[in-house]
């Protein structure tokens, strides 16, 4: 995660670095994976409104990720939230609302913000039905 935040093209990189490093990770022998993936891109959303439309950081690679986090630590509200506030960026309506449903009343402020506007939006885009 913070080989990516350097490989940013605010600090030493350029466009395009730390998703390459990101995919990298993927293949690596011993490396995390999938799981590793998908930390890394959240680690990368403060720095974009938008990670997955203003970067090449994947959806279908991040949500695998935390498919497998989510088996590997069923427990953690920070890795559920944190997936959903990810499925909202990427505008998966299916797996936002599962994962909605999954938090309850467990939403946490530190990931959706203070207010909680950010979770309501999200809940009443995830249960709309239609487009």
């Amino acid at each position: 995660m913070e080989r990516a935040q350097y490989l940013l093209p605010r600090w030493h990189g350029k466009a395009g670095d730390w998703e390459d490093a990101a995919e990298q990770e993927i293949e690596r022998a011993g490396g995390g994976g999938l799981e590793t993936y998908a930390r890394v891109v959240n680690s990368q959303r403060d720095y974009y409104k938008n990670v997955f439309r203003e970067s090449r950081a994947s959806w279908d690679k991040t949500r695998q990720g935390y498919e497998l986090l989510r088996k590997r630590y069923p427990e953690s509200e920070t890795i559920l939230n944190i997936y959903a506030r990810l499925a909202w960026m990427a505008a998966d309506r299916e797996v936002l609302a599962k994962l909605i449903a999954d938090i309850g009343d467990g939403q946490i402020p530190d990931i959706w913000g203070q207010k909680g506007d950010e979770f309501a939006r999200a809940k009443a885009w995830a249960m709309m039905t239609g487009n």
